[in-house]
């Protein structure tokens, strides 16, 4: 016999289906950025970002989605592409409908004919939009 919760449960899994499968961690979602951006996935990053993002990055600002990918999408992931990296350490500090990703990185590679040895911070803000976490915020620095 078909009970009124299994087919409350099957509707709630359809649903969960539809939109792309489970319900992500900011620490997830910070992750799948990560390997987005170094595997040169342009359309995974857009789906992880709001469309008004703010990327802060070595003193400039990108202020959209539409911005960030006209100009510095391209050149990060062909840098992190080159790059190995090793994830130091990670913070997570989520609310209700509000998380903060606080990682520290290591970078090493060949890039532009140059080695590289890099310890990179990154700060994600993100937002619960329809039960899943989008980047409304990054901040990267290195040195």
């Amino acid at each position: 016999m078909i009970t009124a919760r299994w087919l409350l449960l099957a509707g709630f899994a359809l649903s969960q289906s539809a939109l792309g499968g489970q319900e992500y961690s900011a620490g997830e979602v910070a992750t799948a950025l990560n390997q987005a951006i170094s595997g040169g996935d342009a359309d995974r990053i857009r789906s992880l970002m709001v469309d008004d993002v703010q990327i802060f990055e070595s003193g400039s600002v990108e202020s959209s989605l539409a911005e960030y990918a006209s100009h510095h999408m391209e050149s990060d992931m062909a840098f992190m592409g080159a790059m190995q990296s090793e994830l130091i350490s990670r913070e997570v500090i989520e609310g209700n409908d509000l998380a903060a990703v606080l990682s520290r990185y290591r970078l090493q590679g060949n890039y532009g004919q140059r080695d590289i040895d890099l310890l990179t911070t990154e700060t994600l803000v993100l937002k619960r939009l329809d039960g899943q976490w989008k980047v409304a915020h990054v901040h990267w620095s290195s040195r």
